[in-house]
Protein backbone atom coordinates (compact mmCIF):
# COMPACT_ATOMS: atom_id res chain seq x y z
CA UNK A 1 0.00 0.00 0.00
CA UNK A 2 1.95 2.90 -1.48
CA UNK A 3 1.03 6.53 -0.67
CA UNK A 4 1.72 8.87 -4.13
CA UNK A 5 4.01 6.19 -5.16
CA UNK A 6 6.35 7.07 -2.68
CA UNK A 7 5.63 6.22 0.96
CA UNK A 8 4.71 2.74 2.04
CA UNK A 9 2.63 2.01 4.59
CA UNK A 10 2.45 -1.13 5.25
CA UNK A 11 4.72 -1.19 7.95
CA UNK A 12 2.30 1.43 10.13
CA UNK A 13 -1.19 -0.44 9.14
CA UNK A 14 0.74 -3.93 10.38
CA UNK A 15 1.99 -3.02 13.31
CA UNK A 16 -1.24 -1.08 14.27
CA UNK A 17 -3.30 -3.81 13.77
CA UNK A 18 -1.11 -6.46 15.13
CA UNK A 19 -0.80 -4.45 18.27
CA UNK A 20 -4.48 -3.77 18.51
CA UNK A 21 -5.12 -7.25 18.57
CA UNK A 22 -2.53 -8.44 20.53
CA UNK A 23 -3.93 -5.57 23.39
CA UNK A 24 -7.29 -6.53 22.98
CA UNK A 25 -6.51 -10.34 23.38
CA UNK A 26 -4.97 -9.35 26.44
CA UNK A 27 -7.34 -7.18 28.04
CA UNK A 28 -10.30 -9.62 27.10
CA UNK A 29 -8.54 -12.29 29.09
CA UNK A 30 -7.33 -9.58 31.82
CA UNK A 31 -11.18 -8.08 31.91
CA UNK A 32 -12.82 -11.16 32.53
CA UNK A 33 -10.26 -12.41 35.23
CA UNK A 34 -10.29 -9.39 36.98
CA UNK A 35 -13.67 -7.67 36.74
CA UNK A 36 -16.02 -10.03 35.40
CA UNK A 37 -15.38 -12.75 37.88
CA UNK A 38 -15.44 -10.37 40.74
CA UNK A 39 -18.16 -8.85 40.18
CA UNK A 40 -17.21 -5.37 38.85
CA UNK A 41 -18.03 -2.60 36.33
CA UNK A 42 -17.05 -4.04 32.88
CA UNK A 43 -17.55 -1.13 30.66
CA UNK A 44 -15.45 1.03 32.62
CA UNK A 45 -12.30 -1.67 32.45
CA UNK A 46 -12.64 -1.72 28.53
CA UNK A 47 -12.82 1.79 28.26
CA UNK A 48 -9.55 2.48 30.43
CA UNK A 49 -7.98 -0.72 28.27
CA UNK A 50 -9.26 0.68 25.36
CA UNK A 51 -7.28 4.12 25.72
CA UNK A 52 -4.21 1.87 26.72
CA UNK A 53 -4.29 -0.20 23.28
CA UNK A 54 -5.16 2.09 20.61
CA UNK A 55 -2.39 5.22 22.31
CA UNK A 56 0.14 2.31 22.55
CA UNK A 57 -0.84 0.90 19.04
CA UNK A 58 -0.38 4.67 17.59
CA UNK A 59 3.27 4.70 19.41
CA UNK A 60 4.09 1.60 17.61
CA UNK A 61 3.05 2.17 14.95
CA UNK A 62 4.94 5.55 14.52
CA UNK A 63 8.19 4.38 15.64
CA UNK A 64 8.27 1.19 13.51
CA UNK A 65 7.45 3.57 10.10
CA UNK A 66 10.54 5.67 11.09
CA UNK A 67 12.54 2.96 11.48
CA UNK A 68 11.78 1.48 8.21
CA UNK A 69 13.96 3.09 6.12
CA UNK A 70 17.07 2.76 8.57
CA UNK A 71 16.20 -1.09 8.48
CA UNK A 72 15.67 -1.71 4.74
CA UNK A 73 19.36 0.02 4.26
CA UNK A 74 20.63 -2.31 6.99
CA UNK A 75 19.24 -5.04 5.57
CA UNK A 76 19.83 -4.83 2.06
CA UNK A 77 21.70 -7.53 -0.09
CA UNK A 78 25.28 -5.74 -0.47
CA UNK A 79 27.28 -6.56 -3.75
CA UNK A 80 30.24 -8.92 -3.18
CA UNK A 81 33.89 -7.46 -3.52
CA UNK A 82 35.50 -9.98 -5.49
Amino acid sequence: MNIGGKLDVNPFVNTFISTFVSGATFAGIAVYVNVVSTGGAVLPALIAYAVIILGTAAINAVIVQALVPTLRKALAPKASSF
